[in-house]
């Protein structure tokens, strides 16, 4: 556990975006009355869910909105690395699976099996959130950044697609 975090710390860009998808997805499970081993597993995977983009080329996270088809599909392989690390780091299933899951679609879109609907775990579903509305409204990765309301809408938008309509209206809540 303690070198996946030394790995973590080792990009900053990385580190302050899950730190941040890790406060959110916190909240989310706080909300919905998670209890204290299902918060400490959201955030233990919502803090690492990234962690498998490190073990990329450095230019492909460096530019990750413009990067061509090759580079795509090498940053599409990053969940199935985090995932990998942390269960060889024999960390529990309720923390690398969402980690593996973080980038599915609820329609079936995503990425790296193509799940849909239930197929998804909840928690992956709520870090996925959590991390698009992360890469809207900060510079981390783009200089496009949108104000949270903003966020809040293309979500919305984007809910019975992209995301779980149930997970949607949860986090709508957190802003109200």
């Amino acid at each position: 556990f303690s070198n996946s975090l030394k790995t973590l710390s080792s990009n900053n860009m990385t580190l302050s975006h899950s730190i941040n998808v890790a406060i959110l997805s916190l909240s989310f499970g706080s909300l919905v009355n998670y209890d204290q081993q299902e918060l400490q597993d959201l955030s233990i995977a919502a803090l690492f869910h990234d962690i498998g983009a490190i073990l990329l080329p450095p230019e492909i996270l460096k530019s990750v909105s413009r990067i061509d088809d090759q580079q795509e599909l090498l940053y599409r392989q990053h969940p199935r690395l985090g995932s990998d690390l942390l269960k060889g780091d024999k960390l529990p299933k309720e923390i690398y699976i969402p980690i593996l899951q973080h980038h599915e679609k609820f329609d079936g879109r995503g990425y790296p099996a193509g799940l849909k609907e239930n197929e998804i775990t909840k928690n992956a579903s709520i870090i996925n959130i959590c991390d698009t509305f992360d890469y809207l409204t900060t510079s981390i990765y783009q200089s496009n950044v949108r104000p949270p309301k903003e966020a809040v809408e293309r979500i919305k938008f984007s809910s019975g697609k992209d995301f779980n309509p149930q997970i949607v209206d949860t986090f709508i809540n957190l802003f109200k």
